[in-house]
């Protein structure tokens, strides 16, 4: 695919690329050098976030986990988000690209749905934690993120 006669189109690697440029880029050992202890991220398209909002970083503080991430109950079945599920004992991020229809409307007893938890991109995490996460930035999965993209057409 082009994005000009003369220039091949390239995509962003989504919200799991910032491990890897964390890694390659040196941020990691830089923090570490400076004594920083908790980082405190969020995806630039949420325009809503509470930066370091007191609550999430006191709870997190006192879980004493190495990760915390920040969710919402989603909108509807259909709504583009991705959401936290436990898969194979571990917690991870799935796309809505990535569940059946079935699961996208399975619901509660009382009505609410079962994959309800909407991952909003905000993230706490230990410098440790960190560290780790974007030693292993290769191994984690690709998602299909399905999205409008305009690319040059000669037609």
């Amino acid at each position: 695919l082009l994005s000009s006669p003369s220039t091949i189109f390239q995509a962003p690697d989504g919200n799991g690329g910032v491990y890897a440029a964390l890694e390659k880029s040196k941020c990691i050992a830089n923090m570490k050098e400076r004594g920083i202890e908790t980082i405190f991220m969020y995806g630039v398209d949420n325009a809503l976030v509470r930066v370091a909002d007191p609550i999430f970083v006191g709870s997190f503080v006192e879980s004493k986990f190495g990760c915390g991430c920040k969710v919402v109950p989603k909108a509807s079945p259909d709504e583009r988000v991705g959401i936290l599920v436990k898969k194979d004992g571990v917690v991870q991020v799935i796309e809505y690209s990535e569940i059946s229809e079935e699961m996208a409307n399975q619901r509660n007893d009382d009505g609410s749905l079962t994959y309800n938890t909407a991952n909003i991109v905000t993230h706490i995490f230990t410098l440790d934690s960190l560290q780790e996460i974007c030693k292993r930035s290769e191994e984690m999965p690709y998602h299909l993120a399905k999205k409008n993209m305009t690319v040059f057409n000669p037609e």
